[in-house]
């Protein structure tokens, strides 16, 4: 009896309340084919070479999928043509990009991104239509379609990430309808199966994973955010996602009830609640054991610096590169004590006369022009920070070159401006120095800490306030009995806990065991660093024992710079 009860249905949980999902419109003038056609293969087949040209023929064939009224069977059969076609190159597209410039972003990447993104979005809804079809059947109709519920599902879910691993390339985020279709999936398959089984995913049938569950495919996503893509260099975003998938069951997913007291190491989701989500739970990750990990591997990594034994650096960052491991190290450490809240309100101030130079060469090019003899003289880049950012695309056009200020504090501003081929190149993790008009011969020092594209040609910038006080120097280091010389920039800290700091480009230098003589202003001076402070591509951070009477100063230099608002 049991057994035929199950079979047809009958035992089901109650499936009453709607889910919710958004979907576009249905056109009844538009058609769509339920097969791709051998034209299109033939088209395809061309293509191959060249990833945005196959993502222009997909495009093209699946624009108005979702607002085709296809019966379920027709749906399925076109969605799981196309993606079967789509994932693989669209996972390239996700592979470690090269070291560029953030922004302006290369024309043919941003097409190639957009085309991508754009189309695992379209199926990702597409398989919402269809697990929401499945959901509406009676119950022996739904148990017969019960693989296929859950496989739209993890469909759902695969996409998401796969979408929202595209947009952070281009440093956007997911919207919340996106958010809150992946915590019905989420609650609607816990009511009807386990998802802690594991199930064959896209990249399984590629040979790039084990099977995943679904609870692991909600988990990656919602760490993926949690670590901030925005604030990670386009070539180090990937980084999260490896870093969880090698501590296994480093992350529990929890369903707790609202309000209970959260721990540094729980997570909640970002999104708000589901149609199906009660709402008297909430949905968290706790993460003790893989922040644990992070802790303990950063540590290791600073040890076996200090000692020179590269053999004890931790396999889970001795796969990066030499150079990007402290980046690494530094990134992940920074987002387990996130604390900095978002502004909570934006206004838009035009900045007229703002003067940034940009990347560790830049600035220190300019501090020592402006200690030279020829420091009245304005050269080329002078003249050109004052247009930073969009120029008119023809060089005809009277149009402005305009930053805009958003938000201010004394240790974080907010700029926006317009995107163009000739804006001023820049990623995050790029050293900044900034002023207004004249202010600019006694320069801030900024680190691009957050970029997010809002627009399709707006961009949001976030600077971490790094200094008032900057002077150029060069620094020795002790290496063999032979002396190398290296630039350096010498700092006055904000910061209560260390008073001056020492910015180098990336390099190997090993506080407390190599040796080193600053040369300021001519005079050798003994120098020992302390501690790293920050690591980005561009330049680490280091703190000093240096004091301000020895370096001649009777307080820490504070040159009286007005804040950038002051002057609107």
């Amino acid at each position: 009896m049991t057994s035929l009860r199950g079979a047809l249905g009958l035992d089901l949980p109650p499936r009453a309340a709607p889910l919710g999902f958004k979907f576009p419109a249905l056109s009844q003038r538009l058609q769509a084919q339920s097969g791709l056609g051998l034209a299109f293969d033939a088209k395809l087949k061309r293509a191959q070479e060249d990833p945005t040209a196959v993502f222009e023929l997909i495009k093209d064939r699946v624009k108005h999928l979702n607002r085709c009224a296809l019966s379920t069977r027709q749906r399925q059969q076109l969605t799981n043509e196309v993606t079967q076609l789509f994932f693989e190159p669209a996972l390239q597209v996700c592979h470690p990009q090269p070291t560029a410039a953030a922004v302006p972003e290369p024309a043919e990447r941003r097409k190639r991104v957009l085309l991508a993104a754009e189309i695992s979005h379209i199926l990702m809804v597409s398989n919402q239509i269809l697990f929401n079809s499945y959901y509406q059947l009676s119950n022996f109709q739904f148990q017969r379609a019960r693989a296929k519920f859950q496989q739209a599902g993890v469909r759902v879910m695969e996409l998401f990430q796969l979408t929202q691993q595209l947009k952070a390339l281009r440093y956007q985020l997911p919207d919340q309808n996106d958010w809150r279709a992946l915590h019905t999936v989420l609650h609607t398959l816990q009511a009807h199966d386990r998802i802690d089984q594991p199930r064959r995913t896209l990249k399984h049938q590629l040979g790039l994973e084990s099977p995943q569950s679904v609870a692991s495919l909600f988990i990656g996503a919602v760490i993926f955010d949690f670590f901030k893509p925005l604030q990670w260099p386009t070539q180090l975003q990937w980084v999260t996602l490896s870093y969880l998938k090698s501590v296994a069951k480093s992350v529990r997913l929890v369903f707790q009830p609202c309000h209970q007291p959260a721990r540094r190491d729980v997570i909640a989701t970002p999104a708000p609640l589901s149609a199906t989500q009660p709402e008297s739970s909430q949905v968290v990750l706790d993460c003790a054991v893989l922040f644990t990990h992070i802790r303990t591997d950063c540590l290791a990594l600073i040890k076996a610096l200090r000692s020179k034994k590269m053999a004890d650096v931790p396999a889970r960052l001795a796969k990066f590169k030499e150079q990007e491991r402290l980046v690494v190290a530094h990134t992940l450490l920074h987002a387990l004590d996130q604390t900095a809240p978002e502004p909570a309100s934006e206004h838009s101030h035009p900045l007229q006369d703002l003067r940034l130079f940009v990347g560790f060469s830049g600035v220190f090019a300019l501090l020592q022009h402006q200690q030279g003899e020829f420091a009245h003289e304005e050269r080329l880049a002078d003249a050109l920070a004052k247009r930073s950012a969009i120029m008119a695309q023809d060089h005809h056009s009277g149009q402005s070159t305009l930053w805009t200020l958003v938000h201010e504090t004394p240790s974080r501003i907010r700029l926006s401006t317009q995107e163009s081929s000739y804006t001023t190149p820049l990623s995050v993790g790029s050293l900044l120095a900034y002023g207004m008009g004249e202010a600019i011969k006694h320069p801030c020092l900024a680190v691009v800490a957050r970029l997010e594209r809002v627009s399709s040609n707006t961009v949001l910038l976030d600077l971490a306030v790094l200094s008032h006080y900057a002077e150029p120097v060069v620094i020795t280091l002790h290496h063999h009995q032979q002396n190398v010389g290296h630039r350096a920039l010498l700092i006055a800290s904000q910061n209560i806990f260390w008073r001056w700091g020492l910015l180098l480009p990336p390099m190997d230098v090993l506080p407390g065991v190599d040796e080193f003589v600053m040369i300021r202003q001519g005079q050798p001076m003994p120098l020992d660093l302390e501690t790293l402070r920050m690591a980005t591509p561009d330049f680490s951070l280091f703190s000093t024992q240096l004091s301000t009477t020895e370096l001649g100063f009777d307080a820490v230099p504070n040159p009286t710079q007005p804040s950038l608002g002051s002057n609107l």
